[in-house]
């Protein structure tokens, strides 16, 4: 009974989602697109960029114009920027850039 537990242990151990530690130990956030449209080179974050919370990471072309399309949800530093100038964001919720804490 005992090696079935560790087992099923295992195995659930082995396909769950690792979360990355990000540098100095915090957890990384993903920054999911609240809007859709193409990724502008303007305003674009950079990895290693520190950021403030509610700053603008990435912004986009909509039908309507300019529009932010992901903010920083708290102060940290850019890991990892998932976009480029000229894609397209054609799904809300894709995650566009991640952020350690500061």
């Amino acid at each position: 009974m005992m090696r079935l537990v560790v087992l099923i242990a295992l195995a659930v151990l082995a396909v769950a989602p690792v979360i990355p530690a990000a540098p100095g130990g915090g957890r990384v956030t993903d920054v999911k697109a609240t809007l859709t449209g193409e990724v502008l080179e303007a305003g674009l974050v950079r990895v290693g960029e520190p950021v403030r919370d509610g700053d603008a990471l990435v912004y986009v072309r909509t039908l309507v114009g300019r529009g932010v399309a992901a903010r920083a949800p708290h102060d940290g530093v850019v890991l990892e920027v998932l976009v480029r100038p000229g894609q397209r964001i054609t799904e809300k919720g894709t995650v566009v850039v991640r952020l350690s804490p500061r």
